[in-house]
């Protein structure tokens, strides 16, 4: 976990705007997108290398660690796009917290890190969720705007129970 924390925070809630949190996220969706990275299936240049050491037995041990933590919303802003969400809020939750085992957490990641997901999205590639990219494409400049603004403006603490 101690190589993690350096992008991804001690708890998983990331300091930096260019790494997602992982607290929060379901463990099938670790498992999922390491192997992905692992098999060069998704590309993000540190990210690759790193999952490059990780057999699926250490996957799924870092997945169960960040499942391990209890993740509670800290702050959200009513008035801020919460209408915009309502797109997202059957697979993401409305305050982003997801139940769904496939689909990400969205409460308090960076807005960078949303903005270029998003931009993945609509540029397409191998080994997405096409309901994803349908999705994406479909939203307009200022709807995606108004969503990242709202799930990126939503505050979540992890901690050890």
């Amino acid at each position: 976990m101690k190589h993690c924390a350096v992008c991804h925070g001690p708890l998983g809630i990331s300091a930096r705007p260019d790494s997602p949190n992982l607290a929060g996220l379901s463990p099938n969706y670790i498992v999922k997108q390491l192997k992905l990275y692992r098999d060069g299936h998704r590309e993000h240049e540190l990210m690759n290398v790193v999952s490059q050491g990780l057999d699926d037995s250490k996957i799924q041990e870092l997945a169960d660690w960040y499942d391990s933590l209890d993740v509670e919303v800290t702050y959200w802003n009513p008035t801020k796009n919460e209408q915009a969400a309502q797109t997202c809020s059957a697979c993401h939750g409305l305050i982003g917290i997801s139940r769904n085992p496939q689909a990400p957490t969205l409460a308090g990641q960076p807005e960078f890190y949303l903005v270029n997901r998003l931009r993945a999205l609509r540029e397409g590639g191998k080994h997405l969720d096409a309901s994803m990219v349908a999705i994406a494409n479909h939203l307009s400049d200022e709807e995606t705007k108004k969503i990242i603004g709202w799930y990126s403006s939503i505050r979540i603490q992890a901690y050890r129970p």
